[in-house]
């Protein structure tokens, strides 16, 4: 059974998608005016799609509450990007996570998207195939460097649980494992070292 908060989050989301649809379908208008794109899906609450001979646009409304624009080659929609990517090759700056809860956050993040869009993404609007291979490299890259971060966050939540429960060989392990040590890295690993060849020296970090 749903919670009390997601069924709230649920009802606060539909009543809020009138209110997506119709800041977007003018917002975004330019496809359809300036690059020959066809509305090709409006589900009258969460999702719209614009589509050219070449490539597409999709504006979600998550249930979370994010608005996700992404642009991909019509014949490989895996291939689709995130409009922040798009605009990070060009240059620009936008939020990786927007998120608007009230119908005051859809008016304004809506032009704005669709003002980011009209302005970096020209290249990928055409369906220029290079650009899209290269915004994909980038995709991979930060989908690595997300996976990277997240494991050396969890190697060193293991190092501070070793080091509290004085478990010295898996410590040892840790540290050794670390592809980059900090000072404080170097003085456990040595310290750790020192306990498992016997020496009674103390230290704290």
């Amino acid at each position: 059974m749903a919670s009390a908060h997601a069924i709230s989050a649920m009802t606060l989301h539909s009543e809020l998608a009138p209110t997506f649809v119709s800041e977007a379908l003018p917002a975004f208008d330019f496809l359809i005016s300036e690059f020959g794109y066809r509305l090709v899906a409006n589900d009258g609450r969460s999702n719209i799609k614009y589509a050219s001979d070449r490539s597409f646009v999709r504006i979600d409304f998550e249930y979370g509450f994010e608005i996700e624009v992404t642009v991909g080659p019509l014949d490989d929609p895996s291939s689709a990007v995130p409009l922040w990517l798009i605009v990070k090759l060009g240059g620009g700056e936008l939020e990786p996570l927007i998120q608007a809860s009230t119908e005051e956050r859809l008016r304004m993040y809506l032009p704005l998207l669709a003002m980011r869009l009209r302005e970096f993404g020209r290249d990928a609007l055409s369906g220029n195939r290079a650009v899209f291979d290269t915004l994909r490299r980038m995709a991979d890259a930060e989908a690595r460097a997300t996976t990277s971060d997240l494991v050396q966050r969890q190697l060193h939540r293991k190092i501070e649980s070793a080091w509290r429960d004085k478990d010295y060989a898996t410590l040892v392990l840790l540290l050794e494992s670390l592809p980059s040590r900090t000072p404080v890295d170097d003085k456990r690993l040595r310290y750790a070292r020192e306990q498992l060849g016997g020496s009674p020296r103390q230290t704290t970090c």
